[in-house]
């Protein structure tokens, strides 16, 4: 498992985004939520829409994990 946060303050386009704890991007204890426990940045995801709207993974922290999820899902849709 890994620990997510969600930022308090919008990006550029207007996201707020999910980071994981260890990402070199993640904002100050001030300006973050924490979000929980999930196996991918993906979980993390559906469960912060349901608290947020405008929310996206951090293309630093999530982004290739993101990817690998969604190649793996069409992967199974294809078998």
């Amino acid at each position: 498992m890994k620990f997510f946060y969600l930022s308090s303050n919008p990006d550029f386009n207007g996201k707020l985004l999910i980071h994981e704890r260890s990402c070199p991007e993640l904002p100050s204890p001030y300006e973050r939520d924490y979000l929980g426990a999930f196996n991918s940045a993906f979980e993390a995801l559906k469960n912060a829409t349901e608290i947020k709207s405008n929310v996206s993974i951090c293309p630093v922290c999530g982004c290739k994990e993101e990817i690998y999820t969604l190649r793996h899902l069409s992967k199974k849709a294809s078998e």
